[in-house]
């Protein structure tokens, strides 16, 4: 009886201080905030900071968290997820000054609240057996009505959660459309309109430029120019092909000053087809189809291996072509990459997201050893890599000979990754220290007046370098399809989105671009998982032992059951019954010896967890509690003695 009156007093007075910790950690912690997450994912980072100090109090912007809470407990990720984007938004909210007004609403089925969701544009997921809609998204609105929306957050882009919403926010305090200047050697942009031709012999914009042009204001720039344009807010540069020196030097200027850059650039551009000269078939040949910025590359700490292309075997794509034998063969062509997700880097913004992109002829990027900028690969080719040189593609590609040489018996098994794509940031010193390249005035004239020289950025550049055109054309990554004078898409790759994701990303503040993906709250157990592969590299070798002795142990009984005597009769001595007697019983015992070393395979891994799920549910909150009291009690001996 004691015992029971003994153990329920327990059990109340440990209710009792459970409940006293946390009333007193409620009172005591209130205003203390502390973040104990590895990639402090409740805190914001010093770019959404300076985003949220540029706001005017004067001119709220207002978001509204629409979130089916009832309709969401059927499906366990997602009310955790939601907790975390409602305790996010709060801290927008409390540390814009009173510029953020944050609401949360629960669009139940067939309610004002949800009709307000739809108007908004909001991404509902209907349920099955018409359970209702599901709604989880934001809305926000500025001053003058302009609206921003997150369709619907899903937890598997958390990592640019953060992001996402400082952009949104970033977007209604600025809601001007960025102008994007274009300097090209290829047609993308299309033919300006001729009354002499019919519309639809021009040649038409490549689809990527009709989905610039939807988001953006553009402007084209020649090769001739000397400066970039002051209202050019992003300057997309495709296959500078032998830009003149004063170009070079406008782009290398634009870009100290803060402007930012979206350039391709490509040691062998296919979609640079060179007119043909029917009394010289070789010239089209030899004609030079690459490009590159020059010094400008260098003094961004970039180096684009002249003449060399990325063929990988793991990406590459299959292809029919006529082959040696004039029949047409299917081989896969290592130049032309259906690259993954795996080798595109989904921490970075641009190419988060992405599922699939197609490069054609792909050049390599690399760091200079030493630059003062910061290299960061955003695509790269898988380990099965190699360099190929032009001169091989030059004339006639031959698909199966490329193929061939991945395999020749003399080529070293080297793995390697190449970059073809990367961004650049960080200082950066100009390509000119010694100013604008001047051409010689002409007899009598006087030079005219220049901007000052900018000798090395006051800030980190904004640069983003891909090394391959071929990528943007159409047959490349889309289909373009006219129907009903309407011209339809059908993509096959993500290319258009890692042109408008680049042009997003560097279209935003400077605080925005300084802004990469953050942590995930859903974090595996790595010290589990190690165990577990420790456990498993010491078990492993017991369970082979014991599988290679049952295997030995079956053999010899097949051996002694199906011996047969020179009649042909099963012949079986005392003899052999006795060895067949002892080697069942060792089939018996490696069995239940196999058992138990499977069994133990995981006995250390779930003792391990068992004592993590007590630190984390007791302990931790434990020290939060204490350390409230402590507080609370520093807080009590101020106020006696005061």
């Amino acid at each position: 009886m004691n015992r029971k009156l003994y153990g329920a007093g327990g059990l109340g007075i440990a209710a009792a201080l459970l409940l006293s910790l946390n009333v007193l950690s409620n009172a005591g912690l209130r205003s203390l905030r502390l973040d104990l997450t590895e990639d402090g994912l409740y805190t914001l980072s010093e770019g959404s900071k300076a985003v949220l100090s540029g706001l005017d109090p004067g001119e709220p912007i207002s978001l509204r968290l629409y979130f089916s809470e009832k309709l969401s407990k059927d499906y366990p990720p997602l009310p955790d997820y939601a907790q975390r984007v409602r305790e996010l938004l709060g801290e927008y909210a409390g540390r814009s000054g009173g510029a953020i007004r944050f609401e949360v609403h629960d669009p139940e089925p067939f309610s004002e609240t949800e009709d307000e969701a739809v108007r908004y544009g909001l991404q509902g997921v209907p349920l099955p057996g018409g359970a209702g809609t599901l709604y989880f998204g934001l809305a926000g609105t500025n001053s003058v009505g302009d609206v921003e929306t997150l369709p619907f957050f899903q937890p598997d882009k958390e990592t640019l959660l953060e992001y996402d919403i400082s952009r949104l926010v970033w977007r209604l305090a600025h809601p001007e459309r960025p102008t994007v200047g274009v300097l090209s050697a290829l047609p993308i942009e299309g033919a300006m309109p001729n009354p002499m031709m019919p519309m639809r012999e021009l040649p038409q914009p490549w689809v990527f430029m009709d989905q610039v042009r939807q988001l953006y204001e553009t402007r084209t720039l020649q090769p001739s120019l000397t400066e970039v344009p002051a209202e050019v807010d992003v300057l997309l540069v495709v296959h500078p092909k032998a830009l003149p020196e004063a170009a070079l030097y406008a782009i290398d200027q634009y870009v100290l000053k803060g402007g930012k850059l979206l350039a391709f650039v490509d040691p062998f551009c296919e979609a640079d087809v060179p007119p043909q000269d029917p009394s010289n078939p070789m010239a089209a040949m030899m004609a030079p189809r690459s490009s590159t910025l020059g010094p400008l590359l260098g003094a961004w700490g970039v180096r684009l291996d002249d003449g060399q292309l990325a063929g990988d075997l793991e990406n590459a794509m299959q292809v029919t072509y006529t082959g040696r034998t004039g029949r047409d063969e299917s081989v896969s062509y290592v130049l032309w990459l259906a690259l993954r997700r795996a080798g595109l880097d989904q921490a970075e913004v641009v190419t988060n997201g992405l599922s699939s992109l197609v490069f054609k002829s792909a050049g390599i990027l690399e760091p200079v050893e030493g630059a003062t900028t910061q290299f960061v690969p955003l695509v790269q080719t898988s380990p099965q890599s190699e360099r190929i040189p032009t001169s091989q593609v030059q004339f006639q590609p031959d698909p199966a000979g490329l193929l061939t040489s991945f395999f020749a018996p003399d080529r070293p098994v080297v793995e390697r990754r190449f970059t073809l794509a990367a961004r650049i940031s960080g200082t950066a010193r100009s390509a000119y220290p010694d100013g604008r390249p001047q051409a010689a005035p002409a007899e009598g004239e006087q030079p005219a007046p220049q901007p000052e020289h900018v000798a090395e950025a006051s800030g980190p550049i904004s640069v983003v370098l891909v090394a391959d055109c071929d990528l943007l054309q159409d047959r490349s990554w889309a289909q373009a399809i006219n129907f009903a004078g309407q011209r339809l898409i059908s993509k096959m790759a993500d290319n258009g989105d890692l042109v408008i994701n680049a042009l997003d990303f560097l279209g935003g503040s400077t605080d925005l671009i300084s802004l990469r993906g953050r942590g995930s709250t859903t974090r595996p157990f790595s010290v589990v998982q190690d165990l577990q592969r420790q456990a498993e590299a010491a078990y492993r070798a017991e369970e082979q032992r014991l599988l290679d002795e049952q295997t030995r142990v079956e053999q010899r009984l097949n051996e002694l059951l199906t011996k047969q005597g020179d009649s042909g009769q099963l012949l079986i001595t005392p003899e052999m019954e006795a060895e067949i007697g002892k080697l069942r019983d060792q089939q018996v015992e490696t069995r239940t010896k196999l058992r138990a070393v499977r069994r133990d395979l995981n006995r250390d891994v779930e003792s391990l967890g068992a004592r993590l799920k007590v630190i984390n549910v007791a302990v931790i909150p434990l020290l939060v509690g204490l350390s409230a009291v402590g507080l609370a009690a520093a807080r009590a001996r101020r106020a006696r003695a005061a």
